[in-house]
């Protein structure tokens, strides 16, 4: 049994049959998964969510339906809504108490509080069987210190003010944390980085947005979306980080219109008020499609499937503005 509040496993390690990751940041839980996937180079992904009306023996079979030639699996098992329910509760527990053989790597992704992890017996039962890695937010008064650390990991070399400064602007969110970090180094290269440097820098790149990707989208607005789109290409935005600003409102839309209303208030209610028309409007159906194109963008923008990654956002986003998935404008 291992838990730690690491991010991702260390590469050393052999990997374990069963990884619980718990935590609510979507930059975090992506990059806990990436880092798994990694050391599981060649397998098989099969990727499942549990919204409302999921059948949990889907799970079960995704470990009994091996291929023919031994292939190497992926199981991932993503809980938006934090707790699987009765039924999810005891297969994973089942599941645990009989992990999978060497073929079959199971990973559930799960945004439950810290306080239900640790009364949960599915998620005891999980972290006994193999290893769970936190992904949470970092506290406010952790904010700079994260900031720091990963704008060092980048090969930039900031000033107290510099970070200061930026864990300002991005109030807790990592993902724009992330981004701002990604844009300073390819406008000023590896270095020394101080507060103007860092102002300079936001003012420049402030002309498109990630974040208004979705809600432009959302509102029916295709042209704007895609015009935002590749405003964020020319500035040479490293495709991930739009797949984690899709990702992100993609899942909360399926959480929406999949959910029960008792689910939907663990959100923030302005995230509830931005996303529920176009949760609405999409339906639940629409929204897993949404969901696995994100998934295949994802593969694209790493190289691990062919084909543009920002053609595959244009198409995503269009569908999220009414038209066919697939038919960008």
């Amino acid at each position: 049994m291992t838990t730690d509040n690491r991010h991702s496993p260390e590469p050393a390690e052999p990997l374990h049959p069963v990884y619980l990751i718990a935590g609510d940041d979507p930059l975090l839980v992506q990059e806990a998964v990436d880092a798994i996937r990694k050391r599981a180079a060649g397998a098989i992904r099969k990727i499942f969510f549990a919204t409302e009306d999921f059948d949990w023996q889907e799970l079960v079979a995704s470990g009994d339906n091996l291929s023919l030639f031994g292939d190497r699996q992926l199981v991932e098992m993503h809980i938006p809504g934090g707790k699987p329910g009765a039924t999810g509760s005891r297969v994973l527990r089942e599941i645990a108490a009989d992990p999978p053989e060497h073929d079959t790597l199971l990973v559930i992704a799960s945004a439950a509080k810290h306080f239900e992890l640790k009364k949960a017996a599915w998620a005891k039962a999980l972290t006994a069987a193999g290893q769970r890695i936190d992904a949470w937010t970092p506290k406010p008064e952790m904010m700079q210190q994260w900031v720091r650390d990963r704008m060092q990991r980048a090969g930039l070399q900031p000033d107290a003010a510099a970070v200061r400064l930026l864990a300002d602007r991005v109030e807790g969110n990592l993902v724009a944390a992330s981004q701002e970090i990604q844009k300073l180094l390819l406008l000023r290269g590896p270095g020394p980085v101080d507060e103007r440097a860092v102002s300079e820098a936001v003012t420049d790149s402030a002309r498109f947005d990630v974040f208004q990707l979705t809600g432009a989208a959302l509102a029916g607005r295709a042209d704007r979306a895609l015009r935002v789109l590749y405003g964020l290409k020319a500035e040479h935005l490293a495709p991930p980080i739009v797949c984690w600003a899709l990702a992100r409102d993609i899942i909360d839309l399926c959480l929406i219109a999949g959910a029960p209303p008792g689910a939907r208030a663990k959100m923030a209610p302005f995230r509830v008020r931005q996303l529920q028309p176009g949760a609405r409007r999409l339906g639940i159906d629409n929204c897993r499609q949404l969901l696995m194109a994100t998934t295949r963008a994802d593969a694209i923008s790493k190289g691990q499937l062919p084909g543009d990654a920002w053609a595959e956002f244009a198409a995503i986003l269009s569908a999220m503005a009414g038209k066919p998935l697939g038919k960008a404008a």
